[in-house]
């Protein structure tokens, strides 16, 4: 994301946290459903990320669009209208953030980000499945009709909106991707990070322990683990959290060993 969009970003996320209580389930959607009418109409995100265009005819727009939203919703977008993004895509993108953490936010449930992971792997172990919600073919109402089919009750609401989103609004993004960057937002609302650690087989419980105290200490916050276990790392682990990447795995040492020695 360039410069402009992290700080429009950071701006409308202090924005949303500013909001309270007011920072409801319904405004969460509302702002989901915003990022996907704004994703589709190409005039409107050209306009709204112009720079040569004044602020109020942008918050003027938004309020003739989206008049219908909540008080607190239409304050989030006015905002983010006003603010310069750096291209019309990261615009939507900020939008859809802002959506998550808003269900996020009135969630304020502890397993929202694990119901989200849970559903990756989920479709992540259903070629199938994976291949039909991720297709860019294909009716949307369809695909969110078989996404709700296959978890139904089996995941919170939260959740389940949040999943529909990404279904029905993937762009020719990976499911995958998405639903592990919405975890990954979802544990950062709560004030955590989300590490994801592949390791060739389980860790007993007080090792789990260990690694979650050392990486918080690391990170300076709380950090959530999530397991993934792949024995064609012969050893040792691969953590990822956010863009970070500590490779300690036995095949990732031979693969730079058979580097040094091509050389």
């Amino acid at each position: 994301m360039g410069s402009a969009s992290r700080e429009a970003l950071a701006q409308s996320t202090k924005a949303l946290a500013a909001l309270g209580a007011q920072a409801t389930a319904q405004v969460g959607t509302e702002l989901l459903n915003a990022s996907a009418v704004i994703a589709d109409a190409p005039g409107l995100r050209a306009a709204i990320v112009d720079p040569a265009v004044e602020a109020e005819p942008k918050r003027a727009l938004i309020g003739k669009l989206f008049g219908g939203f909540t008080p607190a919703t239409q304050q989030l977008l006015a905002g983010v209208a006003q603010a310069r993004w750096s291209n019309a895509d990261e615009l939507v993108t900020g939008i859809e953030e802002l959506g998550i953490r808003a269900e996020a936010h009135a969630a304020g449930s502890d397993s929202l980000d694990d119901e989200l992971l849970a559903v990756n792997v989920l479709i992540g172990g259903n070629h199938e499945l994976e291949l039909t919600l991720g297709s860019k073919l294909g009716d949307a109402d369809a695909k969110v009709a078989l996404a709700e089919r296959v978890f139904g009750s089996k995941i919170s609401e939260p959740a389940a909106r949040i999943v529909a989103h990404i279904v029905r609004n993937a762009r020719g993004r990976r499911i995958g991707a998405l639903l592990t960057n919405a975890a990954e937002l979802v544990a950062d609302q709560a004030g955590k990070s989300l590490a994801t650690v592949t390791v060739s087989a389980p860790l007993d419980a007080a090792r789990q322990e260990r690694l979650s105290a050392t990486l918080s200490a690391t990170v300076g916050r709380p950090v959530k683990l999530t397991f993934v276990v792949d024995p064609a790392l012969l050893g040792g682990m691969h953590v990822r959290i956010g863009d970070n990447v500590i490779d300690g795995s036995v095949s990732a040492r031979l693969n730079d060993l058979r580097q040094q020695l091509a050389s």
